[in-house]
């Protein structure tokens, strides 16, 4: 018989074993043994949900690798889980990721923890992007839950999301809004404070209002990205200090962290957007408010006109010009600047203030507001139809669109007269009727290479050589006049000329672009005109660097990130750009090398060394058409030789007219 010394030693021991063994099963729940490898959190955490879609982005440049060790470089609290889905690039360049599956992972202690392996999926498709979100949801419930997408972006029309193992697949904003308020409703308990869109130009009013139910923030950019997207290394410092810190905090640390990876070493102008999501609504209305002042009535050519202006004269987002495509995306600060004046004051600025709490722009990005909102300038786009009837958010922008674009004349601009002027320009007067339709003006310039029998070409032009677009046009008579400005010089790289064209203006800058081949690779080069009061012609070029457009590395039409840096190491080439009219069919002209310098890569002025030159006057009506043109021939007066000792000013010619051409030549 035991003693009863024995018995209480029994039974201590016993309870030490059962509360041991409680202890134990609750550690192994909470380590996922029991859940499918899923951990279960309480009220104070924070989770933070990754949709990474490698895409081009991955293989070409190792941006998501890259984005990944900045997460990984910080150790975050006990509290704060980031759960990473990868998937979307035919190859992964590190941390074994797989691109034949659709991989999780937990982000913690330095490491990338494989959580599971799904089958391969579209990322692109709405249900992958619901599938991830109800996983982190249901297996890493939060007080504060934050969801990120990483990849490309192309604005309201065509959404977020390029698979490179897919075709022509994407993620539309609607399709984000539904996901997420379906696992809103799912897990009520869930509360989504921070939306973030590492991808380019999605900082857009149409995009936070259709999703402005679904978080409380969103981080976004109006403006191409850079490749290498945030800076996650200070974003996770933030939590590392406070896994609470609130939504609007993180917001701030992610632009901040953005500007200071980037200032300093990258030229490619781009902004991150902090969006109070409550403060929308109010926005989109006051911005409706505007647009139903003009559509509330007959819509007068006028108004058309002073719209279009508004839009024209205002930072572009993204691209706009026809080789790179037009994401037709216009700040929406500079607009509510240039518009103010035709409707009353409805607050516009104002609201935009309080709905983007905080930005950071890049070097010489200054002006932009923020948010970006559609506006057909290239009305011909494929989008436009596709926003009209299923994007536009706001009704009475939708109807104004609806009465203008469904209404065009076949003829806006008529020319009046084109005649040469006593120093020997080309003047084009259009009629008085004319000036309510038009926009913008803008010339072509080509070379004359040969002559031919004016038999067989009414011109007697053989053969030309194409150099480029640009809007230097004197205007007079309140715009019923345009005078040509013909100094002799063309944009030149390290001396080499370019077939370039300007594609956008904002207060400090006239952005242009240029087709080049950079070490066997086709890009377009945008560069920029600086205005400098103190300098010759008021200012300097400046390469912001090669860009590859929308659609030009994946199928979904997104834009393409980041502006690549032009090296002084690069191999470069233009094409010269030659039309034989005699052989059309030919288009195999010769490349030219452009020569390297230790200086690196300039843009010059440099004079034209031709003797003949076609000059194309171009006017561009409200609907975005170019409706009139007008043609001359020049001779150049000045030699190339006398042009370089004593460059031309604004006003001074280097070239008279010959002959001007019928307008349909």
């Amino acid at each position: 018989m035991k003693s009863k010394k024995a018995k209480i030693i029994i039974i201590t021991v016993l309870a030490f074993v059962l509360a041991a063994a409680l202890v134990g099963t609750f550690l192994l729940w909470n380590r996922g043994f029991f859940s499918g490898g899923a951990k279960k959190h309480g009220k104070d955490s924070r989770s933070i949900l990754i949709y990474m879609c490698g895409s081009n982005l991955e293989i070409s440049f190792g941006a998501a690798t890259n984005n990944i060790d900045e997460m990984l470089s910080v150790k975050l609290p006990e509290g704060v889980h980031v759960i990473l889905e990868t998937g979307g690039a035919k190859k992964w360049r590190d941390y074994d990721i797989s691109n034949e599956e659709i991989s999780r992972y937990a982000v913690q202690n330095g490491e990338l923890t494989l959580l599971e392996k799904l089958p391969q999926a579209d990322m692109g498709n709405k249900e992958t992007f619901s599938d991830f979100v109800k996983y982190g949801l249901e297996n890493y419930p939060a007080e504060h839950t934050a969801v990120i997408l990483w990849d490309h972006g192309s604005g309201c029309v065509n959404g977020m999301i390029s698979d490179e193992n897919y075709s022509g697949g994407s993620l539309s904003v609607a399709d984000i809004r539904d996901v997420l308020t379906e696992a809103g409703e799912q897990y009520e308990n869930v509360n989504i404070d921070l939306l973030g869109m590492d991808a380019c130009l999605m900082a857009n009013l149409e995009t936070a209002t259709i999703l402005s139910d679904c978080a409380d923030y969103l981080v976004a950019s109006e403006e191409i990205e850079p490749t290498g997207g945030w800076d996650y290394s200070t974003f996770f410092n933030v939590l590392a200090e406070d896994q609470n810190a609130p939504a609007a905090d993180l917001g701030k640390a992610i632009c901040d962290g953005f500007s200071e990876k980037y200032t300093g070493s990258d030229k490619s102008y781009a902004t991150l957007s902090l969006i109070d999501l409550s403060e929308v609504g109010k926005l989109c209305s006051r911005f409706d408010d505007v647009m139903g002042q003009v559509s509330g009535r007959k819509i007068e050519i006028k108004d058309i006109q002073k719209v279009a202006e508004s839009a024209n004269h205002s930072d572009r987002c993204g691209a706009s010009s026809g080789a790179t495509g037009y994401s037709n995306l216009i700040d929406l600060r500079d607009f509510a600047a240039y518009y103010g004046g035709l409707t009353e004051d409805t607050g516009l600025s104002e609201s935009l203030s309080d709905c983007v709490v905080y930005k950071v722009c890049l070097d010489g990005n200054d002006t932009v507001g923020g948010l970006s909102f559609y506006y057909p300038l290239d009305y011909y786009s494929t989008g436009f139809k596709k926003y009209y009837e299923d994007i536009c958010p706001m009704p009475a922008y939708k109807a104004y669109l609806k009465q203008v674009y469904e209404n065009i004349p076949d003829d806006t601009i008529q020319i009046e007269k084109a005649s040469v002027t006593e120093n020997g320009a080309l003047q084009v007067d259009i009629t008085e009727d004319s000036m309510q339709y038009i926009l913008d003006k803008d010339y072509a310039l080509k070379e004359i290479l040969a002559y031919g029998d004016e038999e067989e070409y009414s011109d007697g032009i053989q053969s030309m050589r194409f150099l480029g677009t640009d809007n230097d046009i004197q205007t007079e008579n309140d715009g019923q006049t345009y005078i040509s400005n013909f100094r002799g010089i063309t944009l030149t790289l390290n001396g080499v000329p370019l077939w370039y064209y300007f594609v956008a203006r904002n207060e400090n800058r006239y952005f242009f672009e240029s087709p080049v081949t950079v070490n066997g690779t086709d890009y377009s080069l945008r560069f920029a005109f600086v205005w400098n009061d103190n300098l010759f012609n008021n200012g300097y070029y400046e390469i912001i660097g090669l860009w590859s457009g929308i659609g030009a590395s994946n199928t979904s039409g997104m834009v393409d990130k980041g502006f690549q840096p032009l090296n002084p190491e690069d191999d470069v080439q233009v094409n010269e750009m030659i039309v034989d009219r005699a052989n059309l069919e030919n288009d195999d002209t010769p490349m030219v090398t452009v020569p390297k310098s230790e200086d690196g890569y300039r843009i010059t002025e440099e004079p034209l060394e031709g003797q003949y030159y076609l000059y194309t006057l171009e006017l561009i009506d409200i609907y975005g058409r170019a409706n009139a043109y007008v043609n001359a021939i020049f001779r150049m007066d000045k030699s190339p030789e006398e042009l370089k000792a004593d460059p031309l000013s604004d006003g001074e010619y280097a070239a008279k007219v010959v002959k001007i051409l019928d307008t349909e030549d």
